[in-house]
């Protein structure tokens, strides 16, 4: 291997040795080369690995700067953010009023305070660091560093290791006076001030506790919780802090089920993790029930809410989101989910006596989504009672005002498009701004876009022009950033304190991110950045395409994007792999840049650079566009997002683009797309030749209550002997490699075992691997990596026909 000159062209920057800063990029370069021997001989080079490894989703960073800006608003209209540099990272304060860009601190000083500090060479422009806050006064700040809170004064180099923040298993009183926990199965609080605490409950006990989340991990998942430690309790205080919203959950009637860790941390003998876990054909019996109840601070009075108790299918109303309190403390609303989610009722219960009543109730033949499967994001009450709803009842999702009585007002928005999320209500002006999706004409329907409306109705306006997804940043629940950190809280909101600003990204697969303030109006402010490719485009990089085919009912558009190889060469013949993932709960194919390559679950681009021409499509039954278009896949949830849309739609691809060899087509998927996957080679073996299936859920009688009553219908109303993919094991004819995670408790392993049983008794070929100790993140350090690369080795040597390179070696940060 010969690199002729090592210098690099400008996007590595200057300097006498920024030459190190190409070197990745020159190794790529110099092992294609190589590569065109290997291909020629039949073989995958290491260098082409190299490329597809630039789009694993924990290598984004390095090959995009400023891809978003992850801002935090520390005023009224002034926020901060860290941009990337030629030079490394800088931290810098916008004032969106004045339209301002300056240095948030001064980063040599910072940098000589913390080399002191941490007895160790600090870079300035690279900082031990990713986010701080500013203490009060503004005079110095606050960070995490190596697993340790620090203090580092803005004046001085001078940095102490500070006082320990917030604890991950408590929730703190919005006055910070009290922090709420759960010590066995009750909740308590302690005071913050002198430390002493009291329990708010007393009978709580295994399965029947109180602020647990559902099961002994709920949301964490096995592994995570063994990680992690005891999660928060399950509970909302008031906005005046003088009261405690919390639940308990009834889970005794729940039946079991079992993981076995093969290969535990401590000791040699397998550890078996129980948790409940309701299942769809458990009947009602077998679910978990919640009762809420409000706890005063002041005088520790309990008070229960006078409802039946509420069906919890997989988790709590809290848990999900679901429940909140008024602006004045008074009032508690909650929407309970319901076995097989036909009625959403919204409830309104007294904090002072448990009074509850019921406002708003809608239904549906199918399900009632209320802005999304699980959340309350388009659902608002005002002060005065008044309470803003979501409905899909005129076959597309809107806004509609109700009376504090629950009497409809009017309808605020209409026509054939989709509201997503509430992110603003002035209630000084009486305007709301809100995402939706498919108003423009001329774009992809996908695509989101912010807007505002008077709460009349009146005054629609576009505040996000652009043919591109806008990204809009919602705050997430106090809860849900506790249980999984890196969601965003009130100070990353899109909108700045005041409402007079708002931060949005805009982008398209084939569009780079691009940055910007606006104002509440829609008009731009400042640019903040513009997201920088140089260092995709130095080592080859070819942009991908969206497209629209029609579906296989000859009439209905589908949109979906194409991934091609850096190196593509248009007078080759590639084969074809579609990504799947079918709903009903969330699209397949991203619309901004950086989920469509970086994608977690979704792989594209890396499979892309192995040989491949990838495509994603989302089929009819898949959200985020009409009711109609959606409940397709009600009661049919076998046909994993209209899989005949998506052959359809590659037929039509392959006829426009001659490089696309139909006759030699794979799919992959994670998780829904494991179960399509799988479904799609079993069952149309003539069309797709090689599946991955990762997490797949392919007996969906052994996933969530929550799920197959809600798509499928209850076991009495839908067909469940179709969600089984090991009944159609005998069809298998092309390659297929099944991947679990053993301590999977979302989508149990049991329902790969099903499938890895009826290929056996099929006697059919296939490939199997089961990953020790992980869950459905799949996220191990070693475990990652080799999944990723046992996808790719699969592709290569069964779809593409050559051998991989041997035992090549994933980097994971």
């Amino acid at each position: 291997m010969h690199i002729s000159d090592p210098r690099p062209a400008a996007p590595c920057g200057g300097g006498r040795w920024a030459w190190l800063l190409c070197l990745p990029l020159l190794l790529v370069a110099a092992a294609r080369s190589a590569d065109r021997s290997s291909s020629d001989s039949g073989k995958v080079g290491a260098g082409t690995y190299a490329r597809a490894e630039r789009f694993l989703y924990w290598n984004a960073a390095k090959y995009i700067k400023n891809a978003d800006v992850d801002y935090t608003w520390i005023g009224p209209d002034t926020f901060t953010y860290a941009r990337q540099t030629e030079a490394g990272r800088e931290f810098v304060v916008v004032d969106a009023a004045k339209g301002t860009k300056r240095p948030a601190f001064d980063h040599a000083l910072l940098a000589r305070a913390l080399s002191t500090a941490l007895r160790r060479p600090i870079d300035a422009q690279n900082l031990p660091f990713g986010s701080f806050a500013f203490e009060p006064a503004g005079r110095s700040i606050r960070m995490s560093i190596d697993g340790r809170d620090w203090s580092c004064s803005l004046q001085q180099a001078l940095c102490a290791v500070a006082a320990a923040g917030e604890r991950r298993d408590e929730l703190v009183s919005p006055d910070g006076k009290w922090a709420a926990y759960v010590k066995g199965s009750n909740v308590w609080v302690r005071s913050r001030k002198d430390h002493t605490e009291r329990a708010l409950t007393s009978d709580g006990q295994a399965h029947d506790a109180y602020g647990s989340v559902a099961g002994p991990t709920g949301l964490l998942g096995i592994s995570a919780a063994l990680r992690a430690g005891p999660p928060p309790p399950m509970a909302i205080w008031s906005p005046d802090s003088k009261r405690l919203l919390t639940d308990r959950f009834d889970e005794r009637e729940v039946l079991d089920l079992n993981l076995l860790e093969t290969v535990p941390a401590t000791g040699i003998r397998p550890v078996v993790h129980t948790y409940r876990y309701a299942l769809p054909e458990d009947g009602e019996k077998h679910i978990g029930e919640v009762e809420l109840m409000v706890f005063d601070m002041a005088t520790g009075k309990r008070t229960n809410m006078q409802h039946e108790r509420l069906p919890a299918p997989l988790l709590g109303p809290i848990e999900v989101d679901r429940a909140w309190w008024s602006n004045d403390s008074r009032t508690v609303y909650v929407i309970p989910q319901e076995w097989g989610a036909k009625r959403a009722q919204l409830l309104a219960m007294d904090a002072n006596t448990g009074a509850t009543r019921g406002l708003i109730e809608e239904q549906s033949r199918s399900y009632v989504e209320i802005g999304g499967a699980v959340t309350t994001r388009a659902v608002r009450t005002l002060s005065d009672g008044r309470v803003i709803w979501y409905s899909e009842r005129d076959d597309w999702g809107h806004l509609y005002l109700y009376s504090p009585e629950g009497k409809l007002i009017r309808r605020i928005t209409s026509g054939p498009w989709k509201v997503f999320d509430i992110l603003r209500v002035d209630e000084a002006h009486g305007r709301i701004y809100f995402t939706a999706v498919g108003r423009e004409t001329g774009e992809d329907p996908y695509q989101q876009h912010l807007y505002s409306i008077n709460l009349d109705g009146s005054g629609l306006r576009l505040l996000t022009a652009g043919n591109a997804d806008h990204e809009i940043r919602f705050p997430t629940h106090e809860i849900l950033r506790k249980l999984e950190p890196g969601f965003p809280g009130p100070e990353q909101s899109a909108f700045s304190p005041s409402g007079r600003y708002f931060i949005e990204t805009y982008s398209r697969p084939d569009l780079t991110p691009v940055s910007v303030v606006r104002d509440a109006d829609g008009r731009l402010v400042q640019t903040l950045e513009r997201g920088d490719i140089s260092a995709l485009k130095a080592g080859g990089f070819t942009m991908p395409e969206p497209f629209n085919a029609v579906s296989a009912d000859g009439h209905t558009k589908l949109y979906g994007t194409i991934f091609r190889p850096s190196d593509f060469d248009a007078t080759k013949k590639y084969p074809i792999i579609e990504t799947i993932y079918p709903g009903p709960n969330e699209k397949d194919t991203e619309k901004s840049f950086v989920p469509a390559l970086w994608g977690r679950w979704f792989r594209t681009q890396d499979l892309a650079e192995l040989g491949f021409i990838v495509v994603t499509v989302d089929g009819r039954g898949t959200p985020y566009r009409s009711k109609s278009f959606h409940d397709i896949s009600y009661g049919n949830m076998g046909q994993a997002g209209n899989l005949e849309d998506h052959m359809a739609a590659l037929r039509q691809l392959a006829a426009r683009y001659s490089y696309m060899d139909i006759d030699r087509v794979g799919i992959n998927g994670y998780s829904g797309g494991g179960f399509a996957s799988t479904r799609a080679i079993l069952q149309y073996p003539d069309f797709y030749k090689v599946a991955v299936s990762g997490g797949g859920d392919h007996d969906l009688r052994l996933y969530s209550a929550l799920w197959l009553p809600t798509y499928q219908g209850t076991s009495k109303e839908g067909d469940y002997d179709d969600v089984q993919n090991a009944r159609l094991a005998a069809n298998l004819k092309g390659k297929l490699l099944l991947i679990h995670g053993e301590l999977d408790d979302n989508v149990h392993p049991a329902q790969t075992m099903r499938v890895v049983d009826a290929l056996i008794g099929a006697n059919k070929d296939f490939d199997f691997l089961l990953m020790p100790g992980q869950d459905h993140t799949m996220s191990g350090k070693a475990a990652a990596p080799y999944y990723h690369r046992k996808q790719w080795d699969y592709f290569v040597r069964n779809l593409l026909g050559k051998e991989p390179p041997a035992n090549y070696q994933i980097s994971h940060p």
